[in-house]
C-alpha cells in the first residue's frame, strides 16, 4: 500500500481470513502526487475476510484514514476485540482526517463484547486528534451502498 497513487485499485489475493492491523491511509509526501483516493476489492476469483491483527493493542482498527478518500468494493470485513474486557476499540476504518469513505456491497459482521465497542466506522474525536479551527475542518463523508451491517455493535 506504500506505492499506492491517486486512483490506485489495489486488488486483495487472498481467500479467507485475512489480518490488517491499523494500515495507515494518507497522501504521498511528495508534492504535487495529488490526494489520496485508492479502492481495495478482491482481485478476481478469490474472497477474503478482512480481520482484526490479534495482539494486544487497545486499538483494534484496520485502517486508519488520515487523508484523501478510500472506497472498498466487494469485501466482507469480521469485527471482534481479541480482549474485550480491555477496552479495545475495533473498526474497519477510522477516520481521522480526510475527505470520507465509501463501503459499495461490503458485508460486515460485527461482535461487540464486554467492555469494547465494535463499529464498521469510527469517527475519532477531531478536538483530540487534530488541532483545527473547528470552522475550516472539513467533515468526512462515510457512505454504505448496498451493504450488510451484522451482529452486534454499531454502524
Amino acid at each position: 500500500l506504500k506505492a499506492a497513487r491517486p486512483d490506485d485499485v489495489v486488488l486483495i489475493k487472498h481467500t479467507g481470513d485475512l489480518p490488517v492491523d491499523n494500515e495507515e491511509l494518507k497522501a504521498a509526501s511528495r508534492p504535487g502526487e495529488g490526494d489520496l483516493r485508492v479502492t481495495f476489492r478482491p482481485a478476481p476469483g478469490f474472497r477474503p475476510v478482512l480481520v482484526v491483527h490479534d495482539d494486544e493493542d487497545r486499538d483494534q482498527t484496520l485502517f486508519k484514514l488520515k487523508t484523501g478518500e478510500v472506497t472498498f468494493e466487494d469485501l466482507r470485513f469480521r469485527l471482534a476485540p481479541s480482549r474485550p474486557k480491555d477496552g479495545q476499540t475495533v473498526a474497519a476504518v477510522a477516520v481521522i482526517g480526510g475527505r470520507g469513505c465509501t463501503f459499495r456491497r461490503c458485508a460486515f459482521t460485527l461482535a461487540e463484547e464486554d467492555d469494547s465497542k465494535v463499529a464498521a466506522v469510527h469517527l475519532q474525536d477531531a478536538d483530540r486528534v487534530m488541532k483545527m479551527d473547528p470552522v475550516t475542518r472539513p467533515v468526512p463523508r462515510v457512505v454504505f451502498d448496498h451493504c450488510v451491517v451484522r451482529g452486534r455493535g454499531r454502524g
